[in-house]
């Protein structure tokens, strides 16, 4: 049949790579997180019914109720890719997180608890169907350069808070005004032309979220009949069909990765890598949580320029996508073990250290805070390579689920230290302690990087 490629990258490929992206673009909408915090935290405190005492400290839940339910959800809805077609599977988690963000407009006038299920909830459970079914979906047509691939659409996943905190700052904020409340050195809204336009930003994000969603997925195809040599990197001889779905895998994959090598979900529990890799998760996590909580409402302690902050979280934003991008082409050329320990180090330093911003003014924050966007969030391109190197990819899906139930443990850990630490921690302390909590996943990382696991055998109790 005829060839329809461009440089040797299959056309249909690359369209479907940018469908996997423009979902997990919306996906993305979790980093916008910290910039909504100030307007979502007054919002509760001056207009719902049942939370006008509701704190920053509080509403962290948000955020960590979405990684419990994304982390608990994950594992289990990504079995649905077994019998269900992938795109349909992507479409569902896809209209589902987008329900979850706008149902929020009628949740956050009610309470805090409702939000809860609204934002966090809801919208995990959509997120923890779409997002690791659409990695699988776009790997599957270029093998050979997986980290490439999922550091592109990882960068959409990042990247993706540059545009949205600019839609949600200039739509909630169009005047540029200032927290005109202190208590206890938290800064909050109270203005009312603000306040009323709160509920309305998150139907025109659940709106956008629904179509973006609806046009990736129909962009999107299985690699569903044979490709020549050549057709794409890593695609070397035959992809053969596999199940009703018209998944295609590839038949001359590395041992490794080959599906007689890979480990089933009840092997991987059994290995001591993967409680390794779950550590180094849940520890990373610890600190990633804090920071996304709490960065841009320590920035208001000492920075008074809303329209500046916000833009400090879309730089971060694109900082995040660059980095995406350059660790996960780092993994193909160097593998994934120099590559953890450099970004851990790297988001390590710049965490302990962040507390000097407030003495070295704008600047200072501005390339802190795009730096730890820039490293730390690194974890998620190379966690799922490492799910593949370690576990195979046959039921890569569901393991990447197993490794992610640590978001469980990081969030209520996480979410814990900030409502019960932060006021008598103080933001010194508290980002003190996240750089702290980040030693353990170094040490933990060094463990990987001198062990030689492989797939070896399925067998191998390590």
């Amino acid at each position: 049949m005829p060839r329809s490629d461009c440089c040797g990258i299959p056309l249909r490929g690359a369209v479907t790579v940018l469908g996997c992206a423009l979902v997990v673009f919306c996906l993305g909408n979790g980093y916008t997180y910290g910039n909504m915090t100030p307007y979502l935290t007054s919002y509760l405190r001056n207009r719902s019914a049942l939370s006008s005492d509701v704190r920053y400290a509080d509403t962290l839940w948000i955020s960590t109720g979405s990684i419990l339910c994304s982390s608990f959800f994950m594992p289990i809805l990504c079995m649905a890719e077994q019998y269900i077609p992938s795109r349909i599977c992507i479409l569902v988690g896809g209209w589902t997180f987008s329900l979850g963000i706008a149902v929020t407009y009628f949740s956050v006038s009610y309470s805090f608890v409702t939000t809860i299920l609204s934002y966090g909830v809801l919208y995990a459970m959509g997120k923890s169907m779409a997002y690791p079914i659409s990695l699988r979906m776009a790997i599957k047509w270029f093998p050979g350069r997986k980290g490439l691939v999922i550091g592109i659409i990882d960068a959409c996943y990042g990247g993706s808070a540059f545009a949205l905190n600019q839609i949600i700052t200039r739509f909630i904020n169009p005047d540029n005004l200032s927290p005109d409340q202190d208590i206890n050195n938290n800064h909050y809204f109270t203005q009312d032309s603000l306040l009323d336009r709160v509920p309305y930003c998150f139907l025109l994000l659940g709106g956008i979220y629904a179509a973006l969603s609806t046009v990736g997925v129909l962009l999107m195809k299985d690699p569903a009949v044979q490709v020549e040599n050549g057709d794409a990197p890593g695609l070397k001889d035959t992809i053969q069909e596999i199940g009703d779905t018209g998944i295609k895998e590839d038949e001359n994959r590395d041992e490794r990765h080959d599906d007689d090598g890979s480990l089933s979900p009840m092997e991987t529990l059994k290995t001591v890598r993967f409680y390794i890799i779950w550590l180094v998760y849940f520890s990373l996590g610890v600190s990633i949580d804090i920071f996304y909580g709490f960065y841009k409402p320590y920035g208001e302690t000492f920075i008074t320029d809303d329209y500046f902050l916000s833009l400090v979280a879309s730089f971060a934003a694109i900082a995040n996508a660059l980095g995406n991008l350059f660790w996960g082409f780092m993994v193909d050329r160097y593998s994934y073990k120099p590559v953890l320990v450099s970004l851990i180090t790297a988001s390590g330093v710049f965490q302990a250290t962040l507390i000097a911003t407030e003495y070295g003014g704008k600047a200072m924050y501005f390339i802190w805070v795009c730096c730890l966007g820039f490293s730390m969030n690194g974890i998620f391109s190379i966690l799922p390579l490492i799910a593949i190197e370690m576990f195979g990819n046959k039921y890569y899906s569901v393991n990447y689920g197993l490794v992610h139930t640590a978001g469980i443990a990081f969030g209520l850990v996480g979410a814990t230290i900030s409502s019960q630490s932060k006021d008598t921690l103080g933001w010194h302390g508290l980002f003190l302690l996240s750089a702290g909590i980040s030693v353990i996943s170094f040490l933990l990382s060094l463990i990987l990087y001198f062990k030689n696991w492989t797939m070896e055998k399925k067998s191998s109790p390590i």
